[in-house]
């Protein structure tokens, strides 16, 4: 089977163990994070990427928001996991900034990345 290659894709290989697909405004992104809370978006990456690639469609929630589930033991091995749960906490405030452009033009966002978390 020949792999296809999409513009969106370019130079991501599904079938390398160690690859992560992520947008672009991620791995070029200029933000303090604590080694814990990259852990979590590495997690959260690593757990979407089905979805990414087009492989698997994501559970949502009543509104279409994704669900991802990630263990605290994957996040900081050692750690409790009311340690995760503070440094997500901590990432859910934190706002980031980004640009795009579509057919109307260029468009300014100001969100987070995580919207809320429970405690299973």
């Amino acid at each position: 089977m020949e792999k296809e290659e999409t513009n969106n894709l370019r130079g991501f290989d599904p079938f390398k163990k160690d690859s992560l697909i992520q947008p672009n405004k991620v791995t070029t992104a200029s933000y303090a994070y604590s080694a814990t809370e990259e852990n979590i978006l590495t997690c959260i990456m690593a757990s979407i990427q089905g979805h990414l690639t087009q492989e698997q469609p994501i559970q949502t929630d009543l509104f279409g928001s994704p669900i991802v589930r990630i263990r605290a033991s994957q996040v900081a091995s050692g750690k409790n996991k009311y340690h995760v749960i503070n440094e997500l906490r901590k990432l859910r405030k934190k706002d980031i900034f980004y640009s795009y452009e579509d057919a109307e033009g260029k468009k300014d966002v100001e969100t987070n990345l995580i919207s809320g978390h429970t405690d299973l």
